[in-house]
Protein backbone atom coordinates (compact mmCIF):
# COMPACT_ATOMS: atom_id res chain seq x y z
CA UNK A 1 0.00 0.00 0.00
CA UNK A 2 1.49 3.53 -0.93
CA UNK A 3 1.15 5.62 1.87
CA UNK A 4 2.88 8.85 0.11
CA UNK A 5 -0.93 9.98 -0.50
CA UNK A 6 -1.70 9.82 2.95
CA UNK A 7 1.61 11.39 4.43
CA UNK A 8 1.22 14.23 1.85
CA UNK A 9 -2.85 14.77 2.95
CA UNK A 10 -1.54 14.63 6.46
CA UNK A 11 1.62 17.67 5.45
CA UNK A 12 -1.26 19.39 4.26
CA UNK A 13 -3.87 19.48 6.93
CA UNK A 14 -0.70 20.20 9.31
CA UNK A 15 0.03 22.99 7.38
CA UNK A 16 -3.70 24.64 7.09
CA UNK A 17 -3.83 23.71 11.39
CA UNK A 18 -0.56 25.74 11.51
CA UNK A 19 -1.30 28.77 8.94
CA UNK A 20 -5.34 28.93 10.75
CA UNK A 21 -3.45 29.06 14.49
CA UNK A 22 -1.04 31.44 13.59
CA UNK A 23 -3.61 33.69 12.06
CA UNK A 24 -5.59 33.16 15.27
CA UNK A 25 -2.35 33.82 17.42
CA UNK A 26 -1.81 37.47 15.71
CA UNK A 27 -5.67 38.48 15.74
CA UNK A 28 -5.13 37.41 19.45
CA UNK A 29 -2.10 39.65 19.99
CA UNK A 30 -3.49 42.53 18.06
CA UNK A 31 -6.72 42.64 19.99
CA UNK A 32 -4.83 42.45 23.21
CA UNK A 33 -2.75 45.63 22.09
CA UNK A 34 -6.42 47.16 21.47
CA UNK A 35 -7.67 46.39 24.66
CA UNK A 36 -4.74 47.35 26.69
CA UNK A 37 -4.38 51.03 24.89
CA UNK A 38 -8.12 51.54 25.23
CA UNK A 39 -7.70 50.70 28.77
CA UNK A 40 -4.51 53.14 28.86
CA UNK A 41 -6.24 55.95 27.00
CA UNK A 42 -9.44 55.37 29.49
CA UNK A 43 -7.51 56.24 32.60
CA UNK A 44 -5.74 59.41 30.61
CA UNK A 45 -9.15 60.52 29.71
CA UNK A 46 -10.51 59.62 33.15
CA UNK A 47 -7.49 61.76 35.05
CA UNK A 48 -8.21 64.35 32.20
CA UNK A 49 -11.67 65.13 33.09
CA UNK A 50 -11.30 65.05 36.71
CA UNK A 51 -8.67 67.71 35.95
CA UNK A 52 -10.38 69.71 33.95
CA UNK A 53 -13.70 69.30 36.81
CA UNK A 54 -11.51 70.98 39.32
CA UNK A 55 -10.07 73.59 37.61
CA UNK A 56 -13.66 74.69 36.87
CA UNK A 57 -14.61 73.72 40.47
CA UNK A 58 -15.35 77.45 42.42
CA UNK A 59 -12.84 78.51 44.71
CA UNK A 60 -13.70 78.84 48.15
CA UNK A 61 -13.71 82.25 49.16
CA UNK A 62 -11.64 83.67 52.33
CA UNK A 63 -13.26 85.86 55.02
CA UNK A 64 -11.71 89.17 54.44
CA UNK A 65 -9.87 90.57 57.27
CA UNK A 66 -10.27 94.50 55.29
CA UNK A 67 -13.67 94.24 55.62
CA UNK A 68 -13.45 98.15 57.37
CA UNK A 69 -11.80 99.54 54.42
CA UNK A 70 -13.02 101.33 51.47
CA UNK A 71 -14.91 99.33 48.98
CA UNK A 72 -12.37 100.85 46.35
CA UNK A 73 -9.27 99.00 49.16
CA UNK A 74 -11.09 96.19 48.88
CA UNK A 75 -11.44 95.62 44.71
CA UNK A 76 -7.85 96.84 44.59
CA UNK A 77 -6.50 93.73 46.99
CA UNK A 78 -8.88 91.58 45.50
CA UNK A 79 -7.56 92.24 41.90
CA UNK A 80 -4.18 91.73 43.64
CA UNK A 81 -4.88 88.21 44.72
CA UNK A 82 -6.46 87.33 41.31
CA UNK A 83 -3.09 87.98 39.85
CA UNK A 84 -1.10 86.35 41.54
CA UNK A 85 -3.31 83.03 40.95
CA UNK A 86 -3.15 84.26 37.08
CA UNK A 87 0.83 84.49 37.57
CA UNK A 88 0.99 80.92 39.07
CA UNK A 89 -0.56 79.64 36.19
CA UNK A 90 2.61 78.48 34.03
CA UNK A 91 4.14 77.10 36.94
CA UNK A 92 0.98 74.88 37.00
CA UNK A 93 1.07 73.48 34.10
CA UNK A 94 2.26 70.17 32.92
CA UNK A 95 5.15 69.55 30.33
CA UNK A 96 3.35 68.89 27.03
CA UNK A 97 4.90 66.15 24.95
CA UNK A 98 7.59 67.37 23.14
CA UNK A 99 7.10 65.88 19.40
CA UNK A 100 9.89 64.14 17.84
CA UNK A 101 8.13 64.14 14.10
CA UNK A 102 9.88 67.41 13.33
CA UNK A 103 13.53 66.05 14.76
CA UNK A 104 13.09 62.85 12.41
CA UNK A 105 12.41 64.99 9.11
CA UNK A 106 14.93 64.72 6.38
CA UNK A 107 15.85 68.80 6.50
CA UNK A 108 15.98 70.03 10.14
CA UNK A 109 16.33 73.64 10.84
CA UNK A 110 19.67 73.63 13.41
CA UNK A 111 17.99 76.01 16.13
CA UNK A 112 15.13 73.21 16.30
CA UNK A 113 17.86 70.74 16.64
CA UNK A 114 19.25 73.06 19.49
CA UNK A 115 15.66 73.01 20.91
CA UNK A 116 15.52 69.28 20.72
CA UNK A 117 18.65 69.31 22.73
CA UNK A 118 17.99 71.26 25.42
CA UNK A 119 15.19 69.64 26.18
CA UNK A 120 16.80 66.29 26.03
CA UNK A 121 19.51 67.52 28.48
CA UNK A 122 16.53 68.97 30.83
CA UNK A 123 15.29 65.71 30.98
CA UNK A 124 18.03 63.63 31.38
CA UNK A 125 21.41 65.81 32.10
CA UNK A 126 21.70 65.12 35.94
CA UNK A 127 20.50 61.20 35.95
CA UNK A 128 22.99 58.97 37.28
CA UNK A 129 22.82 56.44 33.87
CA UNK A 130 23.43 59.92 31.55
CA UNK A 131 26.33 60.85 34.09
CA UNK A 132 28.24 57.39 34.31
CA UNK A 133 27.79 57.27 30.05
CA UNK A 134 30.83 58.09 28.27
CA UNK A 135 28.18 59.98 25.93
CA UNK A 136 27.48 62.91 28.53
CA UNK A 137 29.95 65.43 26.69
CA UNK A 138 28.66 64.23 23.15
CA UNK A 139 25.01 64.44 23.52
CA UNK A 140 24.95 66.55 20.37
CA UNK A 141 26.53 63.31 18.57
CA UNK A 142 24.29 61.00 20.06
CA UNK A 143 20.82 62.80 18.54
CA UNK A 144 22.90 63.50 14.96
CA UNK A 145 23.02 59.44 14.95
CA UNK A 146 19.82 58.93 16.66
CA UNK A 147 18.38 61.75 13.95
CA UNK A 148 19.74 60.09 11.17
CA UNK A 149 18.94 56.63 11.36
CA UNK A 150 15.05 57.46 12.86
CA UNK A 151 15.43 59.86 9.35
CA UNK A 152 16.18 56.84 7.23
CA UNK A 153 13.42 54.65 8.49
CA UNK A 154 10.57 57.51 8.14
CA UNK A 155 11.75 58.13 4.77
CA UNK A 156 11.54 53.92 3.88
CA UNK A 157 8.04 53.77 5.34
CA UNK A 158 6.86 56.87 3.17
CA UNK A 159 8.84 55.32 0.12
CA UNK A 160 6.55 51.95 0.75
CA UNK A 161 3.20 53.91 1.20
CA UNK A 162 3.17 52.42 4.94
CA UNK A 163 1.84 53.98 7.65
CA UNK A 164 4.34 56.09 9.67
CA UNK A 165 1.40 57.07 12.09
CA UNK A 166 2.13 53.78 13.66
CA UNK A 167 5.64 54.15 14.86
CA UNK A 168 6.26 54.53 18.24
CA UNK A 169 9.36 55.93 20.60
CA UNK A 170 10.53 52.27 21.06
CA UNK A 171 10.52 52.23 17.09
CA UNK A 172 13.67 54.39 17.18
CA UNK A 173 15.14 52.36 19.19
CA UNK A 174 19.40 52.09 17.79
CA UNK A 175 20.26 49.72 15.45
CA UNK A 176 23.35 47.70 13.30
CA UNK A 177 26.19 46.67 14.62
CA UNK A 178 27.93 49.94 13.62
CA UNK A 179 26.83 51.62 16.16
CA UNK A 180 28.18 52.34 19.29
CA UNK A 181 26.58 50.18 22.48
CA UNK A 182 26.31 53.29 24.31
CA UNK A 183 23.82 54.96 22.09
CA UNK A 184 21.50 51.62 22.40
CA UNK A 185 22.27 52.18 26.61
CA UNK A 186 21.22 55.68 26.47
CA UNK A 187 18.47 55.43 24.62
CA UNK A 188 17.21 52.20 26.63
CA UNK A 189 17.21 54.06 29.85
CA UNK A 190 15.54 57.29 28.62
CA UNK A 191 12.52 55.14 27.30
CA UNK A 192 12.84 52.90 30.93
CA UNK A 193 12.25 56.08 33.03
CA UNK A 194 12.05 55.87 36.69
CA UNK A 195 9.44 55.40 39.22
CA UNK A 196 10.72 58.34 41.08
CA UNK A 197 10.77 61.12 38.86
CA UNK A 198 8.63 64.24 40.00
CA UNK A 199 9.00 67.65 37.73
CA UNK A 200 8.93 69.66 40.84
CA UNK A 201 11.84 68.29 42.81
CA UNK A 202 14.11 66.90 40.49
CA UNK A 203 14.03 63.25 41.47
CA UNK A 204 14.48 60.54 38.70
CA UNK A 205 13.78 61.11 35.39
CA UNK A 206 10.77 60.49 32.84
CA UNK A 207 9.71 57.44 30.77
CA UNK A 208 10.41 59.01 27.45
CA UNK A 209 6.90 58.40 26.34
CA UNK A 210 5.99 61.07 29.12
CA UNK A 211 7.29 64.19 27.49
CA UNK A 212 8.01 62.92 24.10
CA UNK A 213 5.91 61.71 21.52
CA UNK A 214 6.17 61.19 17.39
CA UNK A 215 2.70 62.54 16.12
CA UNK A 216 2.79 63.26 11.93
CA UNK A 217 1.24 66.48 11.81
CA UNK A 218 0.82 69.15 8.73
CA UNK A 219 1.60 72.42 10.53
CA UNK A 220 4.90 73.74 11.84
CA UNK A 221 3.57 75.04 15.11
CA UNK A 222 5.08 72.68 17.39
CA UNK A 223 4.37 74.26 21.19
CA UNK A 224 1.53 76.32 21.99
CA UNK A 225 2.70 79.71 23.92
CA UNK A 226 -0.26 79.55 26.07
CA UNK A 227 0.57 75.84 27.57
CA UNK A 228 4.33 76.51 28.01
CA UNK A 229 5.23 76.18 31.61
CA UNK A 230 8.52 78.33 32.89
CA UNK A 231 10.77 74.59 32.52
CA UNK A 232 9.49 74.81 28.36
CA UNK A 233 10.05 78.62 28.07
CA UNK A 234 13.79 78.42 29.02
CA UNK A 235 14.19 74.93 26.61
CA UNK A 236 13.11 76.90 23.90
CA UNK A 237 14.57 80.12 24.57
CA UNK A 238 16.90 80.67 27.24
CA UNK A 239 17.21 81.49 30.95
CA UNK A 240 16.91 85.12 30.82
CA UNK A 241 14.85 85.26 27.73
CA UNK A 242 12.37 82.84 29.96
CA UNK A 243 12.20 84.98 33.16
CA UNK A 244 11.97 88.21 30.38
CA UNK A 245 8.48 86.66 29.20
CA UNK A 246 7.53 86.16 32.72
CA UNK A 247 8.10 89.39 34.07
CA UNK A 248 6.30 91.22 31.32
CA UNK A 249 3.39 89.39 31.76
CA UNK A 250 3.57 89.67 35.87
CA UNK A 251 3.77 93.23 34.24
CA UNK A 252 1.03 92.92 31.69
CA UNK A 253 -1.46 91.67 34.12
CA UNK A 254 -0.74 94.38 37.00
CA UNK A 255 -1.47 97.52 34.36
CA UNK A 256 -4.92 96.01 33.56
CA UNK A 257 -6.15 93.46 36.43
CA UNK A 258 -9.62 93.38 35.18
CA UNK A 259 -8.44 91.43 32.29
CA UNK A 260 -5.82 89.56 33.82
CA UNK A 261 -4.31 88.54 30.41
CA UNK A 262 -2.18 85.38 30.88
CA UNK A 263 0.61 85.55 27.95
CA UNK A 264 2.08 87.59 25.73
CA UNK A 265 0.77 87.94 22.29
CA UNK A 266 3.15 87.31 19.13
CA UNK A 267 3.79 90.63 18.60
CA UNK A 268 4.44 91.77 22.50
CA UNK A 269 6.83 88.67 22.22
CA UNK A 270 8.36 90.08 19.18
CA UNK A 271 8.49 93.45 21.01
CA UNK A 272 9.43 92.29 24.03
CA UNK A 273 12.79 90.26 22.27
CA UNK A 274 13.70 92.77 20.08
CA UNK A 275 14.04 95.43 22.74
CA UNK A 276 16.29 93.51 25.24
CA UNK A 277 17.46 90.94 23.17
CA UNK A 278 17.95 91.42 19.96
CA UNK A 279 21.60 90.22 19.61
CA UNK A 280 20.39 86.62 20.31
CA UNK A 281 17.92 86.26 17.02
CA UNK A 282 14.75 84.91 18.41
CA UNK A 283 12.57 85.44 15.61
CA UNK A 284 13.27 81.86 14.25
CA UNK A 285 12.13 80.31 17.63
CA UNK A 286 8.61 82.13 17.34
CA UNK A 287 8.28 80.28 14.20
CA UNK A 288 8.04 77.07 16.20
CA UNK A 289 5.02 78.67 18.64
CA UNK A 290 0.75 78.61 18.66
CA UNK A 291 -0.91 81.72 19.71
CA UNK A 292 -3.84 80.77 18.71
CA UNK A 293 -6.76 80.06 21.15
CA UNK A 294 -8.40 77.20 18.71
CA UNK A 295 -6.99 74.65 21.26
CA UNK A 296 -9.16 76.58 23.82
CA UNK A 297 -12.25 76.31 21.61
CA UNK A 298 -12.09 72.92 20.69
CA UNK A 299 -14.97 70.83 22.06
CA UNK A 300 -13.69 67.80 21.76
CA UNK A 301 -10.99 65.88 24.64
CA UNK A 302 -8.52 63.59 23.27
CA UNK A 303 -6.28 61.27 24.78
CA UNK A 304 -3.45 58.95 22.80
CA UNK A 305 -1.96 55.90 24.21
CA UNK A 306 1.23 56.49 22.92
CA UNK A 307 2.13 52.64 23.61
CA UNK A 308 0.05 51.65 21.21
CA UNK A 309 -1.14 54.58 19.59
CA UNK A 310 -5.32 54.03 20.34
CA UNK A 311 -6.93 57.12 20.57
CA UNK A 312 -9.69 58.18 22.27
CA UNK A 313 -11.86 61.06 21.74
CA UNK A 314 -15.20 62.97 24.78
CA UNK A 315 -16.90 65.91 24.06
CA UNK A 316 -16.62 68.42 26.47
CA UNK A 317 -19.73 68.51 28.72
CA UNK A 318 -20.56 72.42 28.55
Amino acid sequence: MNVLPFVAIFLILLGIFSSSFLQNGKIFLYEKKASLGFLAADRKMEEKIHLAAFDKAPKKKQEKKSSDLPKEKQEEIASLDDIKEQESRREKKFIQPVNLYFFFEEELDPKLFTIYENFFTSFYSNADFYQNSCLKDDLKGFLERLRTQGSALVAEMIKKNEDITTLTLLDFYPKGSDLDLSDRDLYYHMLRGTNLYDPTAAVGYPVMEEVFCYLPVKNKKIFSFKSLNPTMLRNIFNHDVADSILQKEAEKRLADPKKLASTLTMEELKELLHKKHASLNMDQAIEFLDFSNAKEKDDMMIVKDLQTNVILKRKKKL
